[in-house]
C-alpha cells in the first residue's frame, strides 16, 4: 500500500500561497475605516479562513505576511499604516486556535485587547463601544464550556459526517469571534495610533460612539461571506485527500490503495 508524506516544508508552502490570497485580498475594499483615511479591506474576510485551513501558527503568520505587503504596496489605503497586520493577524489566530482546540487563545486576546482599549485615553467616553466584542467574548468562552465545546468542536471538523445545522453554526461562530478579535485589536490600537495622526480626544471618542451600531452590522456581513466560503470549502476537503496543518498531530500520511491509484 504506497504512502503519501508529507514534507516539513509543506505547510511553509501553503503559509507562503495562502499569504498570496491574503495580499490580493488586501487590494480589495470592504468599507470605510474609523477615525481617519483609508478602509478596511477583504482581508478581515480572509484573516478567518487562513487561520482556519492552516491553524493558529502558520495561519496567522501567512495573514501577516499578506496584511505586510498590502501594506508596502499602497500604505496610505490602510488606516492603521504599518500596524494593520496586527489586527487580521488577531482574527486568524483566533480562528486557527478555535480550530484546534486551543479555545483558551480567544478568551484572553478579547480581554487583553479590551483591556488595552479601556487603558487608552479615550475609554472613559466610548465606553458602548466595546458592547459587541463583550458578546463576542462570551461566545468565545463557549468554546470552552463542556458538553458545548465538544458539540461546537465537532461543528469545525472536515467531515461529511457533521450535522450540517452543528457545522454551519460552529464555523459562523467561529468566524464572527474571528473578524471581532480583528476589529477589538485594531481599534484598541486606533485609539492611541489617531491621537498622533491629529485627532483629538473628544473628536476620536466621538468617532468611535458613532458607529456602536454600525459595526456590529459591518463584521456580522464579514462573518457570514466568510463562514460561506469555509463551509463550501471544508465539504469540498473533506472529500479529498487534501491534507491541512489542522489535522490533529500536525501533517499526516495519506493512504491510497492500489485501486484507488489505478483509478486515478
Amino acid at each position: 500500500m504506497p504512502e503519501f508524506i508529507r514534507s516539513n516544508a509543506y505547510p511553509w508552502a501553503l503559509t507562503g500561497i495562502f499569504a498570496a490570497v491574503q495580499l490580493v485580498l488586501t487590494v480589495f475594499p470592504f468599507s470605510f475605516a474609523i477615525g481617519g483615511g483609508g478602509f478596511l479591506t477583504l482581508g478581515l474576510v480572509g484573516a478567518p479562513i487562513i487561520g482556519f485551513l492552516l491553524g493558529p501558527f502558520f495561519g496567522t503568520v501567512s495573514v501577516v505576511i499578506g496584511s505586510f505587503l498590502g501594506v508596502m504596496i499602497n500604505v496610505a489605503a490602510h488606516p492603521l499604516a504599518w500596524f494593520t497586520p496586527i489586527a487580521p493577524a488577531a482574527g486568524a489566530l483566533v480562528a486557527g486556535s478555535l480550530r484546534v482546540r486551543k479555545a483558551i487563545v480567544a478568551p484572553i486576546l478579547f480581554i487583553v485587547g479590551i483591556a488595552a482599549f479601556l487603558a487608552s485615553p479615550i475609554a472613559l467616553l466610548a465606553l458602548t463601544f466595546l458592547w459587541f466584542h463583550v458578546i463576542a467574548l462570551v461566545l468565545a468562552i463557549l468554546f470552552m464550556i463542556p458538553p458545548v465545546k465538544s458539540k461546537l468542536a465537532e461543528g469545525l471538523e472536515l467531515s461529511p459526517d457533521v450535522g450540517p445545522a452543528w457545522g454551519v453554526l460552529s464555523i459562523w461562530m467561529l468566524c464572527l469571534i474571528a473578524v471581532l478579535a480583528d476589529q477589538l485589536i485594531g481599534s484598541a490600537i486606533g485609539a492611541f495610533y489617531f491621537l498622533t495622526v491629529g485627532l483629538d480626544v473628544p473628536t476620536l471618542a466621538g468617532i468611535y460612539t458613532a458607529v456602536i451600531l454600525i459595526y456590529p452590522i459591518e463584521r456580522v456581513l464579514a462573518s457570514v461571506i466568510a463562514a460561506i466560503i469555509l463551509v463550501a470549502v471544508a465539504r469540498f476537503l473533506a472529500k479529498t485527500y487534501f491534507d491541512l496543518p489542522t489535522v490533529p498531530g500536525g501533517t499526516r500520511i495519506q493512504e491510497l490503495t492500489e485501486a484507488e491509484i489505478e483509478q486515478d
